[in-house]
């Protein structure tokens, strides 16, 4: 069987290793924070090893609703053959037929499945809005109950960020990721380009540790803050021709 191309992480060296960032839009960032999560990339490296089939394809299916992804794909897979694709939403099938339509999915400790009743729609023309408010409310109980589960976790204000400041995180990540501590950061070249001519490399350092945990936090499901941004698309665009696959 002939191996799929894989593109390995860079080390943050040198900016020709994230070509076309300029144009990334936000699915890409967002993919790019996801591949550098540690668990995401041994759990793509467990799935390598499965020989079954079955089996292979059952683990991609769980890895892929772990992740908030729409299909799986390894976490070194080109983006220039399948775009990166997120789903924080997932309807059950359209009916083919009149009657009762039987569909079952598994559902994680952080998803709720409300189930729509559209015959008020057929009748009255407010009636979609009406139940999506009673879902609004219904959504943010059992946020409230997930907060419960998870109460280290917090809102990430950096999904705001623009295309700069991602770049700038994944090199940091990237160089962290290959030993470089934060005073090793501050000597190198690329790292000038963010910083104040003449600054102490001890500030520094501070100043990049802080933005390494900023940083790894987007890694840490994070990125879903990018994908699902109101602002996402303002911000972040895709490219007209990429628009339809959306």
């Amino acid at each position: 069987m002939k191996k799929s191309q894989r593109i390995p992480l860079p080390d943050g060296a040198s900016i020709d290793d994230y070509k076309g960032w300029e144009e990334w839009d936000y699915r890409r960032w967002a993919w790019e924070y996801l591949r550098r999560n540690l668990s995401f990339r041994a759990a793509c490296a467990e799935v390598s090893a499965i020989k079954n089939s079955a089996e292979r394809l059952a683990r991609k299916a769980e890895i892929a609703q772990r992740f908030m992804l729409k299909r799986y794909r390894d976490c070194d897979a080109p983006c220039e053959t399948q775009k990166p694709a997120f789903q924080a939403i997932k309807p059950s099938p359209l009916p083919q037929s009149i009657g009762a339509t039987e569909w079952s999915t598994a559902l994680r400790h952080d998803q709720v499945a409300i189930v729509f009743n559209l015959r008020p729609a057929l009748h009255a023309k407010n009636a979609i809005g009406a139940m999506v408010a009673n879902a609004e409310k219904c959504l943010q109980k059992y946020l409230e109950n997930l907060k419960g589960f998870e109460k280290d976790c917090k809102q990430h204000p950096q999904s705001q960020l623009g295309r700069k400041q991602h770049l700038r995180n994944l090199r940091l990540l990237d160089a962290t990721a290959v030993g470089h501590d934060p005073i090793d950061i501050a000597r190198l070249p690329w790292w000038r380009e963010y910083t104040e001519k003449g600054q102490l490399k001890t500030l520094e350092a501070d100043a990049i540790r802080k933005a390494v945990r900023s940083a790894r936090d987007l890694t840490e499901f994070g990125y879903t803050a990018i994908f699902s941004s109101p602002k996402r698309l303002e911000r972040m665009p895709v490219r007209p021709k990429e628009q339809d696959s959306k």
